[in-house]
């Protein structure tokens, strides 16, 4: 397993990377920043939902999150332990079934502290 992912990690370029490469980096790593927030945010105020209950609010909310970018960064944070499956299953727009997902205790004081750090 891989070094363990803090909510602030950004994407790195090499330093014999062109600068342009290490603008894009930055830019990577504030938006993966925002949907890690956002995945918390919506969790801690709707509760239990699917990747496609939390893109339909984001969506609604106008937040500059893709689906995406929203279900990947879902996915590092279910590894570093701060969401995680209810069990339960959803149904969702296309039919079919979805998996939910809550955040935990860690993911609620990583959430409290990252709007702390926003202040």
């Amino acid at each position: 397993m891989g070094p363990e992912l803090n909510l602030f990690d950004d994407p790195r370029a090499r330093k014999t990377d062109p600068e342009t490469s290490h603008l894009a980096a930055k830019r990577a790593g504030r938006n993966a920043y925002t949907a890690r927030v956002v995945v918390l945010r919506l969790l801690v105020e709707h509760g239990p939902l699917t990747d496609q209950g939390m893109e339909q609010l984001a969506k609604q909310r106008k937040y500059p999150v893709s689906p995406s970018g929203l279900r990947s960064r879902r996915v590092e944070l279910k590894r570093k332990g701060l969401v995680r499956s209810t069990g339960r299953y959803a149904e969702i727009l296309s039919g079919g079934k979805a998996e939910v997902w809550e955040i935990t205790a860690a993911g609620v004081r990583e959430y409290h502290e990252a709007m702390r750090d926003l202040q």
